[in-house]
């Protein structure tokens, strides 16, 4: 039996708050997606759905927070404040679609490269790579649950 619609909207939010600035620290977007990735093993959710819910989620989330980190930018106090995140300018306009990457791995830590990214690359090339980082991360995580909830031993234990 497949859950419905709500189901995905909540994996939509769930994945948005994670890569929020704002809700980032309080949302354990990882393990919720793992999750629902065991959901979909077990064919109570369908898996590209899912899929696109949280790579949705997690974009706009951090689409968001670069967007929010570029106006907060322009505010004079925080524009003094900038100075010191200059320091990681050459680090981060190395390789951004690395560290991007890397961001959607590291819980808690995620929306602070997307907000140091503001200060780095256009928001059209952003939203290029964090698209395609959100797409990857959500599969990843949803592949996991899946592969876990498929395993032979979790099914003769009765929980598969």
């Amino acid at each position: 039996m497949e859950a419905g619609t709500w189901i995905y909207a909540t994996i939509f939010v769930v994945a948005f708050s994670e890569a929020f600035v704002v809700s980032n620290a309080f949302t354990p977007g990882g393990p919720a997606l793992v999750a629902m990735g065991g959901y979909a093993g077990l064919g109570q959710l369908n898996f590209f759905m899912a899929l696109l819910a949280a790579a949705a989620g997690t974009f706009v989330g951090a689409a968001l927070s670069f967007f929010l980190a570029e106006w907060i930018f322009r505010v004079p106090y925080f524009t003094r404040n900038l100075q010191r995140l200059q320091q990681h300018k050459p680090r981060l306009s190395n390789r951004p679609f690395l560290y991007i990457i890397i961001a959607h791995f590291l819980p808690g830590l995620g929306s602070a490269v997307f907000v140091l990214m503001a200060t780095v690359l256009p928001w059209r090339v952003f939203c290029a790579m964090e698209a395609l980082a959100a797409l990857v991360s959500a599969a990843a995580h949803l592949l996991l649950g899946y592969a876990l909830a498929t395993l032979p031993i979790l099914q003769a234990l009765g929980w598969g």
